[in-house]
């Protein structure tokens, strides 16, 4: 297991939980489009984020906007900030993993409509093993 690869190809899906949320909304308007998630895989040792929209994000990337997102995980022992950078696709979306141990993590997601960054979330830290 390395930072850096698919949770899903690495199987690390199989037990995965959720450990901390945060609900994303536009900056202008504190309007709910999303939420982002620290995931975790107790028997991998592996961390990574998630970003599910709501459907009023999917309405908004249907009908007015080109919605691009970047999910990613911050593991704080070592200041590693990983990002992958996705247009939307009105499922769940997730990013890179990085490989636990000691100290916190946390999750997050930055939301831009063609091109702007118009929202941004992080999870509460957690220590995972």
């Amino acid at each position: 297991m390395a930072d850096g690869n698919d949770p899903m190809g690495a199987g690390c899906h199989l037990d995965a939980v959720t450990v901390r949320a945060a609900l994303v909304s536009l900056a202008a308007r504190r309007h709910i489009i999303g939420r982002v998630e620290l995931r975790h895989s107790p028997g991998t040792h592996a961390a990574w984020g998630r970003f599910l929209g709501e459907p009023g994000l999917d309405m908004l990337a249907m009908h007015r906007y080109r919605v691009d997102l970047t999910i990613g995980i911050t593991r704080e022992a070592d200041d590693r900030r990983l990002g992958y950078s996705t247009e939307y696709g009105f499922d769940h979306h997730f990013g890179g993993l990085l490989t636990t141990g000691k100290g916190a993590f946390s999750a997050w997601v930055t939301v831009l409509f063609d091109g702007a960054e118009v929202a941004c979330g992080e999870t509460d830290r957690a220590e995972l093993d």
